[in-house]
């Protein structure tokens, strides 16, 4: 059944279709926030591996150190979000509660992947590798950038609240840099 200005889906008319329609609110925010920690988490681990270059640091280490650290927050987010539904509902996770979980939590691994293929162009010498950590560290802070963008743009904040939002997570992403650059 449909409502005036609605389509059957209940989608509005004329508005287009949005990668989270058919998703419940709740599993959008998790992706959303788990995306943010993954890059945050991944962020600080590249930023310790700059100040090793030159070193003894190599790109394969580095790649080794990101993939165990995006590991390590994976096994942790699926470890509490297991634990938190065993307290909530009493049950085992269903395949479906599994699926949604590991797509969740997968956005920890995907905030990894631009920076783990960047790092293996290195490690295998097509790059070098102070270019490729720091272009790594960037790209990041361009993830969260558009990750903020997805998480406000259908909200009902104004334009420059949107963009104040956007600006502010960003700033953090540029305060972890200047703070872990800082403190080494």
């Amino acid at each position: 059944m449909t409502t005036a200005g609605t389509t059957p889906t209940g989608r509005a008319r004329g508005r287009r279709p949005h990668w989270s329609d058919d998703l419940p609110p709740a599993t959008v925010g998790t992706i959303l926030r788990e995306r943010l920690y993954g890059n945050i988490a991944c962020l600080s681990t590249l930023l310790v591996l700059t100040q090793h270059v030159g070193g003894d640091a190599t790109a394969g280490y580095a790649l080794l150190d990101v993939a165990i650290a995006t590991g390590g927050l994976f096994g942790a987010s699926l470890f509490a979000e297991f634990v938190a539904h065993l307290g909530v509902h009493g049950e085992r996770l269903h395949r479906t509660d599994w699926r949604i979980l590991l797509g969740t939590s997968g956005q920890i691994v995907q905030a990894a992947m631009a920076p783990m293929v960047l790092l293996a162009v290195s490690a295998v010498g097509w790059w070098d590798f102070h270019t490729a950590l720091w272009t790594s560290v960037w790209v990041l802070v361009a993830q969260m950038g558009v990750f903020s963008f997805l998480a406000v743009r259908r909200t009902g904040l104004s334009w420059w609240g949107r963009g104040l939002l956007i600006a502010a997570i960003v700033a953090f992403g540029l305060v972890v840099i200047g703070v872990k650059t800082l403190a080494h």
